[in-house]
């Protein structure tokens, strides 16, 4: 299950945050809730120094990430591995007008994560940028052509993966939580073993 700041619905867990204390002496306190507000833990983190640089804030983003994500998973699970994970840029998705291509960028996001990979890291040494175009069709159908494409930190392009199928015309037009999930999970695989392959041999 994914986890986000804001309410997006029943797959997802919401994540809180406040600051408690003096200035003397402050924490970042962090709660994780089910969708339906049920607390699944609390979290405290020293929030230092007064005036946090942006360094500062760097620090206490993946502290607070490891210590949420040691939360969910539970000791022992992998938390310690994911920082030698490939870290990945994935750009939005390029979309027509009227397609929603938030959703699709971000259940890509949630695929990937689950093939291993770290998304949108501090130094991300791979990017990825997916494109869906539609061809008219038949009876109600539209045929959807999404490609990804996959770059290395220089650009250099080093794979790509195409998907294709025919889709409701209404589904494209409405809300796409199923289909993009479908999509993502179809292209997510192909991407991460084109990443795989390029990682420098253990």
């Amino acid at each position: 299950m994914a986890a986000s700041t804001e309410s997006r619905g029943a797959g997802f867990l919401r994540l809180l945050g406040r600051i408690e204390g003096t200035d003397a002496e402050r924490n970042l306190v962090l709660r994780v809730a089910t969708p339906d507000g049920k607390d699944l833990g609390e979290l405290r983190l020293p929030v230092l120094p007064q005036r946090p640089g942006q360094a500062d804030l760097r620090a206490l983003a993946a502290a607070s990430a490891r210590a949420v994500a040691g939360l969910l998973r539970g000791e022992g699970s992998g938390v310690a591995d994911l920082a030698s994970r490939p870290q990945v840029r994935l750009r939005p998705v390029k979309v027509p007008p009227n397609v929603d291509g938030q959703s699709l960028t971000e259940a890509m996001a949630r695929a990937l994560a689950r093939q291993g990979l770290a998304i949108d890291g501090p130094a991300p040494t791979f990017e990825v940028e997916g494109s869906l175009r539609i061809a008219p069709g038949a009876n109600g159908q539209d045929l959807v052509q999404v490609d990804w494409t996959v770059r290395d930190g220089t650009g250099k392009e080093l794979g790509s993966v195409s998907q294709g199928s025919p889709v409701a015309r209404e589904t494209l037009l409405g809300q796409m939580a199923l289909l993009s999930r479908q999509i993502a999970d179809g292209g997510a695989e192909g991407v991460a073993e084109v990443i795989r392959k390029s990682l420098p041999a253990p």
